[in-house]
């Protein structure tokens, strides 16, 4: 994670441009390195003290990192890992600002509203940001999380150019940044994204029809090793790629249960390749990070497998764009849902081909599926139009009626 620690130093704003000026440092830094050009530091509110400073680490080395390696999401889980697993004491969330270079994007804004951080940006963008045409509205985001978006997210006001938008007591809402620094911004994302897209296009590696089946591989394979370092049953449980059956419940299930038990969220994802492979089922890790969901820990860990892959070794590792992701709970109207649609979009990151058809499925409905589609209709462009996100619900009868059944059984759900 491309984060710098700056707890132990005297690293301080005092006001917007400063704060600008070192979000815009951070998003420069990450377009020398190779991948996007977003920055973002995480300030105390009350004595502008800088706490962290994090780089986008989609890429690394010209490789696809981690698709979720946005600045903001690895600040958040930066400050977890700091208050849980290290036992730092830092102020709450909302005692804390996120100064970013880029408007959030749609799993951006997610983790930020379900872990209750203040963001301040220094762009808007209407391509793949939540606030759409900057007018403050956020109707790319359900009815029901309009209301935290208005209170925890702002953008800064730029001289001669536009007025601060966001609530009074936000940090800082009272200063003006300069066009330059806000150029400087902007610059240094779009100059990073023609390149840094071809590059994680070009991550596909291998063609739908070039691929391989991984069952055939023995089971000391890199390959199945690599896989099995996640998921111990990883490509032993076989299902219908075209139509999810119910085969793949016992491993959801199982893992589910498993997540409930260690205090974690009732749910689990898996993968599975056209051969019928499921290929890794994971949950998630909210007991450390309430952004750790089953869909972040799995996407994450498949980006690493296919990281350290060989070119050979691809050709059984499909790019995510040909796999079916099959989630035991679907989405709902709350931060962690439109996060993990908003990571699914990066994860695939571009046009689904016609060959997947439903890429992306539940079991379990959490709203009414009408009312997801017009969800997801709303997120901004990329989401909507490019990538063209439509979660549905499984069509096996029989997996339906084991997942009633595992709803009624399961309270919370």
């Amino acid at each position: 994670m491309s984060i710098i620690d700056t707890t132990a130093s005297d690293s301080k704003v005092s006001n917007a441009q400063e704060a600008a000026e070192m979000a815009a440092d951070a998003c420069v830094r990450a377009k020398e390195n190779g991948t996007f050009g977003v920055g973002a530091i995480l300030v105390e509110n009350s004595t502008g003290k800088v706490l962290a400073i994090s780089l986008n680490e989609v890429l690394s080395d010209g490789k696809v990192k981690d698709p979720t390696g946005h600045a903001e999401r690895q600040i958040i889980d930066w400050y977890y890992e700091q208050t849980n697993s290290l036992g730092r004491s830092f102020p709450k969330p909302n005692e804390l600002t996120i100064v970013s270079s880029l408007d959030p994007c749609m799993m951006c804004c997610g983790a930020s509203l379900t872990a209750n951080f203040n963001v301040v940006s220094m762009t808007y963008d209407k391509f793949a940001g939540v606030s759409g045409v900057g007018d403050g509205n956020f109707s790319a985001l359900p009815n029901e999380l309009k209301l935290q978006a208005k209170r925890l997210l702002s953008y800064f006001a730029i001289k001669d150019k536009r007025d601060f938008s966001g609530t009074n007591d936000a940090l800082f809402a009272t200063d003006v940044i300069t066009p330059e620094v806000e150029k400087r911004a902007v610059d240094a994302f779009y100059s990073s994204f023609d390149n840094t897209h071809k590059i994680v296009s070009a991550s596909e590696g291998v063609a739908v029809d070039g691929l391989l089946n991984p069952a055939t591989l023995p089971a000391d394979h890199p390959v199945i090793n690599a896989l099995r370092h996640f998921d111990t049953d990883a490509v032993t449980v076989k299902t219908s790629y075209e139509k999810p059956d119910k085969e793949i419940m016992p491993a959801l299930l199982k893992n589910a249960n498993a997540a409930k038990s260690a205090g974690n969220t009732f749910n689990a994802v898996s993968i599975v390749d056209r051969f019928g492979n499921v290929l890794m089922t994971m949950v998630g890790n909210e007991g450390k990070s309430p952004i750790r969901t089953a869909l972040m820990e799995l996407t994450r860990a498949y980006a690493s497998v296919r990281e350290q892959a060989g070119a050979d070794d691809l050709r059984y590792l499909p790019h995510p764009k040909y796999l079916k992701f099959v989630s035991l709970v679907g989405s709902g109207k709350d931060g962690v849902s439109v996060m993990d649609l908003g990571a699914y979009g990066s994860t695939v990151h571009g046009e689904i081909p016609k060959s997947n058809s439903i890429p992306f499925q539940y079991i379990i409905p959490k709203q009414d599926p009408n009312e997801l589609d017009k969800m997801v209709s709303k997120f901004p462009p990329l989401y909507s139009d490019a990538i063209k996100i439509a979660p549905k619900q499984v069509e096996d009868i029989e997996l339906k009626r084991l997942g009633e059944k595992a709803a009624f059984q399961m309270s919370g759900v």
